[in-house]
């Protein structure tokens, strides 16, 4: 199996046409369909489908795919540490995070630990929530950051804050003058809410549970940052982490406690037979000392 077809494989399916990965490889049409067939072969299964001169993914395809990620996640650390062997050794973290953390206390946390440890590099890598333990269990990954529980026999888990989930509304809602809101009340009003399958859900299902009537579904979608923005919208109210309400100002977002109280860990993820360095185990404190901050901030404009 060659790791050009395997490259051929991952553009594919990053583009999904054979003629846009030619372009990206700097290869002709033939030569990467012929790849693609010669990795088919290897294989002993089909990767994609073809209909109408287009390509689908397999089941196959898709699950095979998810492993290439990671083996070409690996050999792009590898360029990095090519790289820092030939230069100045400089120490490198690399971090893994589900995407509503990268985007929002990740970045926040990595500039705080920068300007303590300038010599310090990172890689930060954004998947979902479902890979993020197998990922790390791998041994390309230092530090994952995930909303808890997270169960693998390959890893281990330490608890890094648990937040207190808060109502976002739209700026002229009816609601923005009552605080804490019950569940009654916003089981009265148009709501969010995440698909299922998602920790999130679950806090959703339990604050509505005393209530007889169930509350009135807007719109479903399965990443919480997506909701905020239906919030903003104008489309209903949704429930949502600190760490995402900081993205949205006042004058897009209104924040209120409810009542009952509900909350969601989040924790550290680390390699169960890799002791985490000085290095790590420094960063993690910054980014616990982010958390806090960032919850404080929201505190300030309940």
């Amino acid at each position: 199996m060659k790791l050009q077809a395997l490259r051929a494989f991952h553009t594919v399916m990053e583009s999904r046409t054979v003629t846009a990965a030619a372009r990206q490889m700097g290869r002709t049409q033939p030569q990467v369909s012929r790849m693609i067939a010669d990795l088919e072969a290897d294989l002993g299964f089909p990767l994609f489908t073809r209909r109408r001169q287009r390509l689908f993914p397999t089941a196959e395809g898709k699950r095979f795919y998810r492993e290439v990620e990671r083996i070409l996640s690996g050999m792009d650390h590898l360029d990095l540490v090519a790289e820092d062997i030939r230069g100045p050794y400089r120490e490198r973290l690399r971090l893994l995070a589900q995407p509503h953390l990268a985007y929002t206390l990740m970045p926040e946390a990595i500039s705080a630990f920068t300007a303590e440890h300038p010599a310090v590099a990172h890689a930060l890598e954004i998947r979902s929530r479902d890979d993020l333990a197998d990922w790390i269990a791998g041994h390309q990954f230092d530090l994952g950051f995930a909303p808890l529980p997270m169960d693998h026999p390959m890893i281990s888990v330490k608890p890094l804050i648990e937040v207190p989930l808060l109502a976002a509304l739209p700026p002229n809602s009816a609601l923005k003058h009552q605080s804490p809101l019950r569940a009654k009340d916003l089981a009265e009003a148009p709501f969010i809410r995440l698909t299922r399958g998602r920790p999130m859900r679950q806090r959703f299902d339990a604050f509505f549970a005393s209530q007889a009537k169930p509350p009135l579904i807007q719109t479903e979608t399965s990443n919480v940052f997506s909701a905020c923005q239906l919030v903003t919208k104008g489309l209903g109210a949704t429930l949502a982490d600190p760490f995402i309400l900081d993205l949205f100002p006042p004058d897009q977002l209104t924040i209120r406690r409810v009542d009952p109280a509900v909350s969601i860990p989040y924790g550290v993820l680390s390699p169960k037979d890799a002791r985490p360095t000085r290095t790590a185990e420094q960063f993690v404190r910054t980014v616990s000392e982010t958390a806090v901050a960032i919850v404080a901030r929201l505190q300030a404009r309940l």
